[in-house]
């Protein structure tokens, strides 16, 4: 999540002539610090730079040490006067951990000019990976449908390559897709299991060069779908001597209708209802 770092009004001439910047406190490789840029009132146009830096040792060209700082990434865009703008500075994806600092510098249109520093604080992950499948239990035989996809800190979709692996509940890689990719940023793929597969839990791998490795699990298993489903209407109240309604769907291609009665008995005390339900012909009807 971004943070403010820099919520200030700063004056340039005079008390009506300010300016407000407002930037993110946090740093992470291959993102974009977005410096929220507003004139207000002043009506001299603005350059804004900003840098990012680190303190680093150099004794060039003398014998002894001495500190200087080194650009990382800079951007520089003008503010008409009176409007609002933004400044953007890519961050390289090589970023390493280290000591950060965002300095911004302000010149007016008049030559006025006004610099400020702030540190950063620095975070390793920048993209989140995200599986998705169409189910959570399979059945032997049936086709596992996968979706992929990363975003960056800011919401924007990751387009670049990604491996995606699936192993089997013994570790064995039985499908790898390498360096694939969508302009989209979700990448679709798909995984039939065979007839009799290793029954337990399955992984699937999603790995994303110099980033991150996420993983998702998946069950495959001989289980048997439900053949129907039973929906009851209650009241917000009721009587003893009420009838409610009972509804039933067949989720299976079965042709069987069946009539039931139910008998029910509700107890008021504690909210309790009780349904039996009772054939009351096995005729068949298509």
């Amino acid at each position: 999540m971004w943070k403010l770092l820099l919520l200030a009004s700063i004056s340039i001439v005079n008390a009506k002539n300010t300016f407000l910047i407002l930037a993110p406190k946090t740093i992470s490789p291959s993102t974009t610090l977005r410096l929220g840029v507003n004139s207000l009132n002043a009506s001299q146009d603005l350059t804004v730079t900003a840098r990012v830096q680190t303190q680093e040792w150099n004794n060039f060209p003398y014998e002894h040490y001495e500190q200087i700082y080194v650009d990382h990434a800079n951007n520089t865009n003008t503010i008409l006067g009176g409007d609002a703008g933004i400044v953007n500075v890519k961050t390289p994806q090589d970023l390493k951990s280290d000591n950060y600092f965002l300095k911004v510098q302000v010149e007016t249109s008049s030559g006025e000019e006004y610099t400020r520093m702030y540190n950063l604080k620095y975070y390793s992950k920048y993209l989140s990976a995200f599986i998705q499948t169409d189910k959570a239990i399979y059945k032997p035989g049936s086709t596992v449908n996968i979706r992929a996809f990363a975003v960056y800190s800011d919401l924007l979709s990751y387009t670049g390559n990604m491996t995606i692996e699936i192993f089997d509940p013994n570790n064995n890689k039985l499908m790898l897709q390498k360096d694939v990719k969508d302009p989209t940023g979700v990448v679709t793929k798909s995984f039939k299991l065979s007839a009799m597969p290793i029954l337990g839990d399955w992984k699937i791998r999603v790995t994303i060069p110099n980033s991150q490795m996420e993983e998702k699990k998946f069950e495959v298993s001989n289980y048997n779908l439900p053949r129907f489903e039973v929906t009851v209407d209650v009241p917000s109240f009721a009587l003893v001597t009420d009838r409610d309604t009972l509804r039933a769907k067949f989720l299976q291609s079965i042709h069987l209708a069946r009539e039931y009665l139910v008998s029910q008995r509700f107890t008021l005390r504690y909210l309790e209802i009780i349904l039996d339900l009772v054939p009351l012909s096995n005729r068949r009807s298509s």
